[in-house]
């Protein structure tokens, strides 16, 4: 998604997104959709895999919920 397509993101998926996140050990931006875009830069090669592996966890499961 890109971030002209970031009007499109209702309430609902991003609340679900932020606590699975949360459920899966990521803490993220403030809980809030207009912070989503926020980005740290002091991340290690293994905070960047959990992040990476959370959200395959978390977009698969959003995503079965949508089809």
């Amino acid at each position: 998604m890109a971030f002209r397509d970031w009007d499109t993101v209702t309430e609902t998926l991003e609340e679900a997104d932020w606590l699975g996140m949360v459920n899966e050990g990521v803490r993220l931006h403030p809980h809030d959709p207009s912070q989503q875009w926020t980005v740290g830069v002091r991340h290690t090669s293994e905070d960047i895999e959990t992040h990476l592996m959370a959200f395959l966890a978390v977009a698969e499961r959003l995503g079965a919920v949508q089809r």
